[in-house]
């Protein structure tokens, strides 16, 4: 009997980088949560932080030969859009999403890229509907970039990742460097509930407890970011203290998320997380760590943020989650299939849908077939394709748990929000880089064990991860 692939695959080059001890994980949360309040008084400071961050992705991409590299800083890019744009940071709205595309391009412009056919179908696909609003509108800079970035990022992301050599233990740390523009995000927010008493909440998403900016781009980091934290913490082995950390980050980023009342960042985090969950406790490696975690979260939980939680929001907090209704967004996707149907073959056109929904579109599946007609739903299929690809390489154990999980928020993710951050497609980015070498070498890498024995990647997983720098 022939085993699946390894769980945590080794790079062409053996991993380097700072290990991430116990200590630097405590000053790394902290440095972030410092860089938001920081930021939350003078928007020069996240100003400098998104100018130094693409600075430092552009080094990297121009001289540094490592993959891996790339990878930490363009997540990090990724996760920074909300940071900079609810801290009202000197620079353009769309500029998370251009410095990942321009990083990855300068990146992509160093190394031979053997799996570009898909992400650039994907992209192709929806130019023919870019140029016919650039042929007939006077205007079309504002659409064009607003809803034409984010596929951009994300063809970009798939291209350099589906070629990139970087192992599971780097992958690890590129998780958890994406959770410091989160918690930045969080100590904002955190801080517009404790200070301003005057929040009133209601059934409905609530801008001044997202920090005074877009609750649902809010939540979706946040989502995003406990996310993380929840993989990180059912990973850590035999470090009572780093577990202890995770798990306040964990706690610390879903109670925000749920504060915002923003409830598409709270379903994308529960239903990756239930799916990553499923995965991990079938695993024996990582059962016992999943359910002592989920303990711990259930008792805090009960005992202690919901109880703040329900006094903090009048009792609103029950009101607004236990409110099943799509809030109009089941009306907006209905009028734009509405708009495809009447124009199949373009679609409407980059942008032209906006003035029948009366409001930005929420969901990506049914914008671009409103927009981009048959060759958006082309694109939709290079997109299901891209995603199932990472999935059927993800092997068994870990590898399937972590990239499952990604690509469920991912989904959900432009179930909800669309396209308006960098954010999906680095995650998207960084699930096809935890399987891209598994394709290659899975044939050689994977070992064989007769019937009864144990399963050595469940081993290879568990000292792995416990010794990840994470």
């Amino acid at each position: 009997m022939q085993s699946t692939a390894p769980i945590l695959t080794k790079p062409a080059v053996a991993p380097r980088g700072v290990v991430m001890t116990t200590s630097r994980t405590i000053a790394f949360v902290g440095a972030h949560a410092a860089l938001g309040l920081a930021a939350q008084f003078r928007s020069e400071v996240a100003t400098a932080h998104a100018l130094l961050a693409l600075a430092a992705g552009l080094v990297v991409a121009m001289f540094h030969k490592r993959d891996a590299a790339v990878m930490y800083i363009v997540a990090y890019l990724g996760c920074s859009g909300v940071f900079w744009r609810m801290s009202e940071a000197g620079v353009f709205y769309e500029f998370g999403k251009y410095s990942v595309s321009f990083v990855l391009l300068v990146a992509m412009a160093r190394r031979p890229l053997p799996r570009i056919g898909l992400p650039l179908l994907y992209f192709v696909l929806l130019a023919p509907s870019a140029t016919m609003t650039l042929l007939q509108q006077a205007n079309p800079t504002r659409d064009l970039s607003l809803h034409m970035s984010g596929p951009l990022a994300i063809a970009c992301a798939v291209a350099f990742f589906s070629s990139a050599r970087v192992s599971g233990k780097e992958v690890i740390s590129t998780l958890f460097g994406m959770t410091g523009p989160t918690i930045a995000v969080g100590t904002i927010s955190a801080y517009a509930v404790v200070t301003n008493t005057s929040i009133q909440f209601s059934n409905d998403s609530n801008t001044a407890a997202a920090g005074g900016f877009g609750a649902n781009q809010v939540s979706s980091v946040l989502g995003l970011g406990a996310l993380l934290a929840f993989i990180l913490l059912f990973l850590v082995r035999g470090q009572p203290l780093k577990w202890l950390t995770y798990l306040v980050l964990a706690i610390f980023l879903t109670t925000q998320a749920v504060t915002t009342f923003s409830r598409g960042g709270v379903v994308g985090l529960l239903g990756a997380l239930a799916v990553a969950g499923a995965f991990m406790v079938r695993r024996e490696s990582t059962r016992r760590a999943v359910m002592v975690s989920l303990v711990a979260l259930v008792v805090v939980g009960w005992f202690l943020v919901l109880p703040w939680l329900g006094d903090r929001t009048d009792g609103m907090v029950f009101v607004r989650y236990s409110d099943s209704s799509a809030t109009g967004r089941e009306e907006l996707a209905l009028k734009e299939l509405q708009m495809f149907w009447d124009n199949p073959i373009l679609g409407a056109g980059v942008g032209q849908a906006w003035p029948v929904r009366g409001m930005l579109t929420h969901t990506e599946y049914t914008r671009m077939l409103a927009e981009h007609g048959i060759f958006g739903l082309g694109a939709l299929v290079a997109l299901f394709a891209m995603c199932w690809g990472a999935f059927r390489r993800s092997g068994a154990g870990l590898q399937r748990a972590i990239t499952s999980g990604l690509l469920v928020w991912f989904g959900l993710y432009l179930l909800h929000a669309a396209l308006r951050l960098a954010v999906p497609a680095v995650v998207l980015g960084v699930a096809i880089a935890l399987n891209a070498s598994i394709g290659r070498r899975a044939a050689v890498a994977a070992p064989r064990r007769r019937k009864g024995e144990p399963d050595e990647s469940d081993e290879e997983a568990g000292a792995a991860a416990a010794a990840a720098p994470t």
